[in-house]
């Protein structure tokens, strides 16, 4: 059987096929390299359908270095392997030999030499590394990585401007700031009117305003007692609207944009998780492939990382969730349910990934939401309630530090603070730093 075996190879700049001895037996030189191999990436097998009539009897054994091929050569051999590490790297160190053997087999590949071979290994090294680049750079879900990254820096902006534009503005119309909360709202008013005496009721009633607010508005512009604005001012402050609204209608843009992309790269993830947090999750791990490979624990403390490190180093509780925390359903749970919450939540969202990566259609599976929410609802039926270690550790309402705690806390500190200035004080060498639990376990001299 050995001697009807053959390694169907294929390399840069053509087709090889050898024998079990390694001796080369038929060489076809591609005429366009790169074009040949996007054919094959795309299961386009004409060209080796062509090279396959070289043989005369259907061969026991055919070893290839192309494994999605391996399908296609069944048809033509008793048995398809795909070559092993050992042979596949002894091959790239004698591929010049391989290439130079064509010469003496095939006529169109008179013009091999060594000076072209190492030409033509040289562009085509160039071209192709240059065509992977292209590709990687133009996967979808970088982009919504850097959609979702603009989103969170455009909310920074938006956040700081506005924040900006109310303490300025309220020097001369105070009692805005508390009747709207809305940047976007408040900046249409400070960009159309300016001055407060001449916003009008037509235009509040067009950015759905409450009725009985406008009202208020209306009067309470009458009655302020802000001061008076300059127009050189008035005309920066407005200029500052003008940006928090442009940014508005950015951040929207980019909003569906997100939606949009990820209904299409992933949308069993968005599915469960939302738009928004999902494509968070993705710009975290680095992309949908990277995500796709982690772990559910992993996936739960993603955007934790430092909470994480100071566990490891302190001994500190560890981190419920990171990321997830902002999905809605974590976000308003009780604070004793969130981890729970978290895990299943995760279990879903890896299965989720692997799905939309591996299976590379654009189809939600029903079935990971459904079970998700019953898990959900079953998390939220069973621990109503938190149990007795968690209301020690005061779930319910943190207490803050009260009047008495403060005035003892001094108390103490000047008796203890007297007792030092009165008494002895301890010399340098008899000084002892308090024992830390944590340090000697982590010492490096216990490190064996």
């Amino acid at each position: 059987m050995a001697h009807n075996e053959y390694r169907f190879l294929i390399l840069e700049l053509g087709i090889a096929i050898l024998d079990y001895e390694n001796n080369l037996l038929h060489f076809k030189k591609f005429s366009d390299p790169i074009g040949s191999h996007l054919k094959l990436r795309s299961n386009d097998f004409d060209e080796v359908t062509a090279n396959l009539e070289f043989f005369k009897s259907k061969p026991s054994v055919l070893v290839t270095n192309y494994p999605s091929m391996i399908d296609f050569l069944r048809n033509s051999s008793e048995r398809v392997e795909r070559i092993s590490s050992e042979d596949e790297r002894r091959i790239q160190i004698y591929k010049k030999k391989i290439y130079t053997g064509a010469e003496t087999i095939e006529k169109d590949t008179s013009e091999l030499n060594e000076r072209t071979i190492k030409d033509n290994l040289r562009d085509f090294s160039l071209k192709w590394s240059s065509l992977i680049v292209q590709e990687a750079s133009a996967q979808l879900d970088l982009h919504v990585s850097q959609s979702v990254n603009a989103l969170d820096e455009i909310d920074k902006i938006i956040n700081t401007v506005g924040t900006r534009m109310r303490e300025w503005y309220g020097l001369h119309f105070p009692e805005l700031d508390n009747l709207l909360q809305n940047i976007v709202t408040y900046a249409n008013i400070v960009s159309k009117f300016g001055d407060r005496s001449e916003i009008t009721k037509d235009f509040l009633s067009t950015l759905e305003i409450p009725d009985n607010k406008i009202e208020i508005i209306i009067e309470t512009a009458q009655r302020s007692k802000g001061g008076k604005i300059t127009a050189e001012n008035l005309s920066i402050l407005q200029s500052l609207a003008n940006q928090v609204i442009s940014m508005s209608l950015i951040r929207k843009a980019l909003e569906e944009h997100i939606e949009a992309s990820m209904d299409e790269i992933s949308p069993n993830l968005k599915e469960l998780l939302t738009a928004t947090v999902g494509a968070r999750l993705i710009a975290k791990a680095g992309s949908l492939k990277r995500l796709a490979s982690l772990s559910s624990s992993t996936i739960q403390i993603l955007g934790a990382e430092k909470a994480l490190f100071r566990t490891l180093k302190t001994g500190a509780n560890p981190p419920k969730h990171g990321l997830l925390f902002q999905h809605p359903v974590i976000h308003s749970a009780p604070k004793w349910q969130r981890g729970k919450l978290a895990r299943a939540i995760s279990a879903k969202a890896a299965i989720a990934a692997r799905v939309d990566f591996y299976g590379r259609n654009n189809i939600t599976n029903s079935a990971l939401s459904s079970k998700l929410n019953d898990r959900i609802t079953e998390i939220q039926q069973k621990y109503k309630e938190p149990s007795e270690p968690q209301k020690k550790r005061n779930y319910e309402q943190p207490q803050g530090f009260r009047r008495g705690d403060r005035n003892r806390f001094n108390k103490n500190k000047g008796r203890n603070h007297d007792k030092h200035r009165d008494g002895d004080r301890d010399r340098d060498g008899d000084f002892k730093f308090k024992k830390n639990k944590f340090k000697k376990r982590f010492h490096k001299s216990n490190k064996k």
